[in-house]
């Protein structure tokens, strides 16, 4: 085998027992040998590496069926961190979630600051202390209710953010990686992962708030779609009737979901459209249902849930955003493809 072989094979085997051990936290050589198809002595090899790195733990020696002891090893899941944070709005102020989670996802620090209106440097101080305190810090990842165009938060529901270079001066602040995403974004990817959907169902997501316009997202065969500029959702700027600067009513709301949801229907054919938002009621799911069956009357009826909880989908997006970039970093780039 040549050389170059032989390292990649190498990275192959140790992401293949990292990923068990993630998934499983603790278990033994013997049990990694067997789920991993891998040696004994790959197993012993890759153990001993991943023991010394503090990337596995080594833990108490347990009593096999066999009645010989076997070392327990766990994952060590704060060997990587992250550090999320979710911008959102509540009644008069704007709210700064901080979550920071371990490389299972669970979070082992939450914190919220509110402010009248949020700042740049109000942000960076939010999130130094955490930066400056948990050295195994690798991402963070930003959700925000808008979107950065070249580079620039062009839009965005915050005033004092507009036009920030956010990731540029997050990145450049913290010397980490910095990824942002819309809020309707990762709420998609936080429904999606929570109900368990195949990577090849389609998902479109509407979420109206309480105090701003709506925004779409739309999850094709496991992937967001975004759009050149990542405008792909911009669902306010249909052209229907409703006006978004002017005082809008219930009825006008409810109109507009019904027919932004038929839009998205007849563009991407979902298997699946969700509505986030207070207004997201069971009136007007079965609406929603009846204009697309009244339009579409001879295909397979497409699933319609109404979510009024949005938030916890959107800070679980993040959270699966983060780990998601998390394990990328081990995947492994073969020089061949599979036909």
């Amino acid at each position: 085998m040549k050389i170059g072989d032989a390292r990649l094979m190498k990275k192959l085997n140790v992401n293949t027992v990292r990923k068990i051990l993630k998934a499983k936290k603790t278990m033994t050589k013997p049990e990694l040998s067997e789920i991993s198809g891998l040696s004994v002595v790959t197993i012993n090899a890759i153990i001993q590496e991943l023991v010394d790195s503090q990337e596995v733990l080594k833990l108490k020696e347990t009593q096999s069926t066999a009645g010989r002891k076997a070392t327990l090893y766990a994952y060590n899941g704060e060997f990587e961190l992250f550090l999320t944070v979710c911008l959102s709005q509540e009644k008069e102020n704007e709210v700064v979630d901080i979550v920071v989670g371990n490389a299972f996802g669970e979070a082992i620090v939450e914190e919220r600051k509110e402010v009248q209106q949020l700042t740049l440097s109000f942000l960076i101080e939010a999130l130094a202390p955490y930066v400056a305190r948990y050295s195994t810090l690798k991402l963070i990842s930003v959700g925000i209710p808008g979107q950065e165009i070249n580079g620039r938060l062009t839009m965005i529901d915050f005033e004092k953010l507009l036009d920030v270079q956010l990731e540029k001066t997050l990145t450049e602040r913290f010397q980490l990686p910095v990824i942002l995403e819309n809020d309707i974004n990762a709420a998609i990817i936080g429904f999606c992962t929570s109900e368990k959907f195949l990577q090849s169902e389609s998902v479109v997501g509407l979420y109206y708030p309480d105090s701003n316009p709506p925004g779409a997202g739309i999850y094709l065969n496991g992937k967001l779609i975004k759009g050149k500029n990542g405008l792909a959702g911009e669902i306010k700027y249909l052209p229907v009737k409703q006006n978004w600067e002017t005082v809008v009513t219930a009825t006008d709301i409810e109109e507009n979901i019904i027919q932004s949801a038929q839009s998205l229907v007849s563009m991407y054919d979902p298997h699946h459209v969700v509505v986030f938002g207070t207004h997201a009621t069971v009136a007007v799911k079965q609406k929603i249902e009846e204009r697309i069956e009244a339009v579409f009357p001879a295909v397979e009826k497409t699933t319609v849930t109404v979510r009024q909880g949005f938030y916890a989908y959107y800070v679980y997006g993040m959270i699966c955003l983060s780990l998601q970039r998390l394990n990328t970093q081990y995947e492994v780039s073969l020089p061949f493809s599979f036909k």
